[in-house]
């Protein structure tokens, strides 16, 4: 460092910026992680209700699947067009259809 430098510190000094919020920050530990204890029902809670993003996966891929067309067919190879377990499979009660059904089974699991 040359003198001239050293005489600019000592005349004009670097000015400190301080946060006034920085201590209490500081004491009200914020940054420390917080785990989720390792039971499945807290890793699905903190996962699947807690995430958005896990849970838009999860309800996209349960309505792919539960729209799937069930087909049926005879054990000679035919297909059935129309059966009871195809109407309970379209209709399994009055206040739901059969994707709203499936597709709540299917996001449980």
């Amino acid at each position: 460092m040359r003198l001239r430098d050293l005489v600019t510190r000592w005349v004009r000094p670097q000015e400190i910026k301080m946060s006034a919020a920085g201590p209490v920050i500081a004491w009200s530990h914020t940054g420390r992680p917080k785990w989720t204890p390792r039971r499945y029902d807290a890793q699905i809670d903190e996962g699947y209700k807690k995430n958005v993003v896990a849970y838009r996966c999860v309800s996209l891929i349960a309505s792919a699947a539960a729209n799937i067309p069930w087909l049926l067919y005879t054990e000679g190879g035919d297909e059935l067009d129309e059966h009871p377990l195809l109407d309970l499979l379209a209709h399994p009660n009055p206040m739901q259809h059969g994707a709203a059904l499936l597709e709540g089974v299917i996001s449980i699991f």
